[in-house]
């Protein structure tokens, strides 16, 4: 894990504004056509886990924070791995997405506990 130390709290928001917009420029049409109900395959390298997850119903009080222009490529999400098999809510940026998986791929995904090595996960995606 990278961590980074701030002279102050303007530094630190230009420096996220600018990994937004870095994020921004490298999203795929297929990433922002990433909608409500799809399942994907989120793999973090830095960690080496692979991440599983759904896009959510984005909630009534949550809809004008993600219709701000900033947020135009997050997407409300449950994701799930083998160190967090029950889930948790969050979002995602859609240039973080790797595949775009079946509910049937996400289901025997779920019911394999959430494969962590990337061969037993490129098994998983082949059954599409």
């Amino acid at each position: 894990m990278e961590v980074t130390a701030f002279k102050n709290v303007e530094d630190m928001m230009a420096h996220i504004n600018s990994q937004r917009e870095a994020a921004d420029s490298r999203v795929g049409n297929w990433q922002k056509d990433l909608k409500e109900g799809d399942c994907f395959i989120r793999y973090e390298r830095s960690i080496g886990i692979v991440i599983y997850g759904v896009v959510e119903t984005l909630e009534d009080e949550d809809k004008e924070l993600y219709n701000m222009p900033h947020m135009k490529h997050f997407r409300p999400t449950r994701c799930y791995s083998c160190m967090c098999p029950e889930g948790e809510y969050g979002d995602i940026h859609v240039s973080n997405v790797n595949i775009i998986i079946s509910k049937k791929i996400f289901e025997k995904a779920k019911a394999l506990r959430w494969p962590n090595e990337l061969a037993d996960v490129a098994r998983l995606v082949d059954i599409q």
